[in-house]
């Protein structure tokens, strides 16, 4: 499936913020399985954290702890079934982005929301891909998730 379609299928998903951004996915010739990249929820995910005993010292901890991560990935897997996604087009991987700092950082921090002002969306709010792979491939963060999409 295109790339936009397991973004529409899992952009229902309560963990993603569409307002800070929402979720990228990402496959290639390289890869058996996509990946992606979202910008989560503040407030749903806490809660999540709180009601299942998952505490951190800020926002961005939370979203790189591991449990937090499986429950998100989860959800998104869900929404990719109920959208009628094929088991290889559902998503293997995700790594979990806060959105929790400036909007026009340029270039974004790792985890400043995606934003026309920081160019990661495009001037109607479209994901700017390439910007967004650049960005996030300096120090292998990109490539470490694309790894989890291999077999």
């Amino acid at each position: 499936a295109a790339k936009e379609k397991r973004e529409k299928e899992s952009s229902p998903c309560h963990y993603v913020s569409g307002a800070n951004g929402g979720i990228m996915c990402f496959g290639d010739f390289e890869m058996d399985r996509p990946v992606a990249m979202c910008v989560v929820d503040e407030k749903k995910v806490q809660a999540w954290a709180a009601e299942n005993g998952v505490a951190a010292k800020d926002f961005a901890s939370l979203c790189a702890h591991p449990d937090v991560n499986k429950e998100v990935l989860a959800a998104l897997q869900t929404a990719g079934k109920k959208g009628s996604l094929g088991s290889n087009e559902i998503i293997a991987a995700v790594l979990l982005l806060a959105g929790t700092g400036p909007v026009d950082n340029i270039p974004p921090n790792f985890d400043d929301p995606w934003t026309p002002e920081n160019g990661m969306l495009t001037a109607s709010n479209k994901l700017n891909r390439k910007a967004i792979i650049k960005e996030f491939g300096k120090n292998n963060v990109f490539d470490a998730l694309k790894a989890k999409g291999i077999k």
